[in-house]
């Protein structure tokens, strides 16, 4: 028997790009469905990543083969979604099938872009998730009733109770935004130590516990450990990058954008920091993760440059 699991961690992280590999093509359209779930980009990549993670971590417990990678991710995600509103205490609606409704038509693509902002906010979740795996990414009614565990009639019920509350126009309620975000003084801090390129002042604005987390690949722990590697990793990258602070989705975070050749600047990365008493206690960067990069850079109006999903080490030198 080991008496650590460090010989399991090559072999698995082997395994973790095969699977980041082959789950890749499916990537774009669960981001989407994310956030059209959740609402928020932040929460939307937050819900890819815990799907990723659960279906990665779920394979050897299948005794029957996984025929559609896009299903088995999409199943995980509308599960893992309306998981985390029952444990927050939200209500979430349950699922009968209607004897009078026998074979509705789907909902109208056209309307359910028209109101899908709306929709997010109104539908009670299991709606939510239903109307959009249907008219939006296609999924048949017994597809979906497959990922959620119940029957064809009710999720053709629960279609037929989405689309009465669409036309009642109960989901055509707007909110008023929210006031812009204060400034905050330690990303302003964080910003100068990485525009001077000097490793040692953003160091210094690290708890000593402090952990980084380059979202879906890797996880630091350590001021030392995260200035020996993802520290000194950055400084030394020959592409020219320059931050800023920026407001994605109504929060301040540090935006990081890339000097490319013939194209000028372009949105290449995000951080968003936490801290206590003007240090930092976890640093989250948003590197590989491209569809919330571009999204944050349309919501900002600039070009986007984003990272793959996977993690290249750098060449060593010659």
């Amino acid at each position: 028997m080991r008496d650590s699991m460090d010989a399991l961690v090559g072999p698995v992280r082997e395994l973790r790009e095969e699977f980041v590999a082959m789950t890749e093509p499916v990537r774009p359209a669960l981001w989407r469905y994310a956030l059209r779930l959740t609402g928020s980009p932040w929460d939307a990549e937050d819900l890819v990543q815990e799907t990723l993670l659960r279906a990665f971590g779920r394979l050897a417990n299948f005794w029957q083969p996984i025929e559609d990678v896009r299903a088995y991710l999409f199943r995980i995600a509308s599960n893992a979604w309306i998981d985390g509103l029952r444990r927050s205490g939200a209500a979430v609606d349950s699922l009968e099938t209607v004897a009078e409704v026998a074979a509705p038509r789907g909902p109208d693509p056209a309307e359910v872009a028209e109101v899908v902002e709306e929709l997010i906010r109104a539908l009670p979740p299991r709606q939510r998730a239903i109307v959009l795996l249907t008219g939006a990414f296609d999924f048949t009614a017994r597809e979906v009733a497959a990922m959620l565990g119940c029957t064809e009639g009710a999720v053709k019920a629960a279609l037929h109770r989405a689309r009465a509350t669409l036309r009642s126009g109960a989901s055509r309620r707007s909110e008023p935004a929210g006031a812009p975000p204060a400034p905050d003084p330690l990303l302003e801090r964080f910003v100068d130590a990485f525009n001077r390129h000097d490793p040692d002042a953003i160091a210094a604005l690290l708890e000593e516990h402090a952990a980084t987390d380059i979202v879906g690949v890797a996880e630091e722990h350590g001021r030392e450990v995260i200035r020996q590697q993802s520290i000194a990793e950055g400084m030394a990258s020959p592409i020219r990058q320059r931050a800023a602070v920026a407001a994605v989705a109504g929060e301040p975070v540090v935006a990081v954008f890339a000097d490319l050749p013939g194209r000028g600047e372009a949105l290449m990365w995000l951080i968003r920091l936490s801290g206590t008493e003007g240090r930092i206690c976890r640093w989250t960067a948003y590197f590989f993760t491209p569809e919330l990069i571009r999204h944050a850079a349309a919501e900002l109006g600039l070009p986007a440059a984003p990272a793959g999903y996977r993690y290249a080490a750098p060449a060593p030198p010659s």
